[in-house]
């Protein structure tokens, strides 16, 4: 008897930390830790990215997620911290890269207004961004000052400048297009 009331509560203690193991919105799961360039990264947060296509109709472009080494809600320090990072985007809708690409410049022209010397870092970024389908996975891995862009679970390349790792953590971050993906990332809200 004292076996079996073992068992039992040991799978009942198992379970819940099983259940915990992932965190998932409109269906796409994210692990609740990753090992990334030897760190072990937790979820911060992952919050929906939203597009306004017609008279109010929204459509959700990509789930993102963020891992810090330490999890945080402060956007600031998140933003500066020398620490590894990643942002994970997964899909909900199909984006091809001119469109990607496009809004990478738009996003760049609004907010980075005296970022002339990082013009040729964007080049490069865009030149690492493809067409992309539902499910189709891009990762932003922030390493010291060296961003590694992968996408479709390939090297795209990486690019080196701490300035340019601030610009692009502020759009998810502090200048996000729907306020449901910075508070998600930010872990301040749980999305849908």
């Amino acid at each position: 008897m004292n076996k079996i009331f073992a068992l039992c509560f040991g799978l009942v203690m198992f379970v819940p930390f099983q259940v915990m193991a992932v965190k998932k919105t409109l269906g796409i799961k994210f692990e609740e830790t990753m090992d990334v360039e030897g760190k072990k990264l937790t979820l911060n947060g992952m919050g929906i990215r939203k597009k306004e296509i017609a008279l109010g109709f929204k459509v959700n472009v990509y789930v993102g997620a963020i891992y810090l080494e330490k999890t945080s809600n402060d956007a600031k320090a998140i933003i500066g911290s020398p620490e590894t990072k990643l942002v994970k985007m997964v899909y909900a809708h199909g984006v091809d890269k001119e469109t990607a690409r496009k809004t990478w410049q738009e996003n760049f022209d609004k907010f980075c207004a005296k970022c002339e010397a990082l013009k040729p870092q964007l080049e490069s970024f865009k030149g690492m961004i493809e067409d992309m389908d539902p499910d189709n996975v891009q990762d932003f891995i922030f390493t010291g000052s060296k961003i590694k862009v992968n996408s479709k679970k390939k090297s795209k390349g990486e690019i080196d400048s701490a300035e340019f790792q601030k610009f692009l953590l502020s759009i998810w971050l502090e200048n996000a297009p729907n306020p449901e993906l910075k508070d998600g990332m930010l872990g301040t809200v749980i999305p849908d």
